[in-house]
């Protein structure tokens, strides 16, 4: 593809074991602000998510840092001026497959999408994968069951209307670092983007 004037080549360099050049959000225990959570609210599923992490708060569930996770990778999104769909669609089987938001009682479910843009289809996964080649068991079945998503093979409807395919399908880790081998595993497989924590 020819070079437009102004275009910048921009390469990134994966170290092992590193945070990558991509890492823009502080991940932290801290509670929600009043206006994050506003922001939060004015997006499909952000009521939701809010009530969840709230809700997780007064249990004293060890829960809370993930849920927590997917809030902040969700205002990283509006922050970047990303158009908001929804956040955390539980993502019904079929196809094609109706998104829940929330919890809906007695649907199965095939995956659920954390962070869904007019761009972006965003997994945030917290945890340790310091020593991780590949994804495995659950985490695995979500992968399939999302790269059909991505890859159009699988049609998600949200209150009767399509949803198209997103262009990028990003992997964001909560840690500050993972295994390369990981890392190049999911490139390898189809996801665009791996983001690490800061």
């Amino acid at each position: 593809q020819d070079k437009k004037d102004g275009d910048v080549d921009i390469q990134i360099k994966i170290a092992p074991n590193t945070t990558y050049s991509n890492a823009t959000i502080l991940f932290t225990s801290t509670p929600l602000t009043p206006q994050e959570e506003n922001l939060l609210k004015a997006e499909v599923g952000g009521t939701e998510l809010v009530n969840h992490i709230n809700s997780l708060a007064a249990a004293g569930s060890d829960k809370l840092d993930n849920a927590l996770a997917e809030a902040r990778t969700g205002l990283d999104a509006i922050h970047r001026g990303q158009t908001v769909i929804f956040l955390g669609g539980q993502i019904a089987k079929g196809n094609p497959a109706s998104i829940h938001i929330g919890t809906a009682s007695g649907v199965a479910m095939q995956t659920e999408i954390d962070v869904r843009t007019r761009e972006e289809m965003i997994e945030v996964k917290g945890g340790d994968y310091s020593s991780a080649k590949k994804l495995s068991g659950r985490d695995l079945k979500q992968f399939t069951n999302q790269k059909r998503i991505f890859e159009g093979k699988t049609t998600i409807i949200l209150n009767g209307q399509t949803i198209p395919p997103p262009t990028k399908w990003i992997y964001q880790f909560t840690a500050i670092s993972i295994d390369e081998r990981l890392q190049r595993w999911l490139i390898d497989k189809g996801v665009t983007e791996v983001r690490t924590g800061q």
